[in-house]
């Protein structure tokens, strides 16, 4: 099952000042001497390992989608939620050198993802399936191929 969902995520790490995604809450930390960034992450299944999923994350880059400096823009894709029939967001100027094809989420409640969100394929994390997180809704049907196909590309799997 390729579902899409929220995690609660603390980055210790983070400069504030640059920002986070979206909902970011810093929090003093001052016996450290830092400031973590607590937020919501979303993430997407990619595949199903036992007792985890591999996910990969989803990002709005402080409202940049794949144009932040830095990254790898042949490893991002378009991600939305919709219902059957509704179109994908429009791409940022600049962003045409994505090759990843968009993909449709089917959201479980009122919860959408921000126009700018994109799917970073190039990334993987592996997540616990006792994890407490919230459900934003499932890869249709339709697109379960492309994420696959696309997260193989990004990862170097011959598909």
């Amino acid at each position: 099952m390729n579902i899409v969902f929220g995690v609660i995520w603390s980055d210790p790490r983070r400069n504030i000042s640059l920002g986070g995604s979206e909902r970011s809450t810093p929090i003093p930390l001052y016996e450290y001497n830092a400031q973590p960034c607590i937020e919501i992450r979303r993430f997407c299944v990619v595949a199903n390992e036992g007792p985890f999923s591999q996910c990969v994350p989803i990002q709005i880059y402080r409202g940049q989608g794949a144009l932040k400096q830095g990254l790898l823009v042949e490893d991002h894709g378009v991600i939305y939620t919709g219902r059957a029939g509704s179109k994908p967001p429009d791409l940022f100027l600049g962003e045409h050198v994505m090759t990843k094809c968009a993909v449709r989420v089917e959201p479980d409640g009122d919860e959408v993802l921000d126009y700018a969100s994109r799917i970073n394929y190039g990334k993987t994390y592996n997540f616990d399936h006792g994890i407490k997180m919230a459900s934003i809704g499932l890869v249709t049907p339709e697109h379960l191929g492309l994420l696959s196909k696309n997260w193989k590309e990004a990862m170097g799997w011959r598909a």
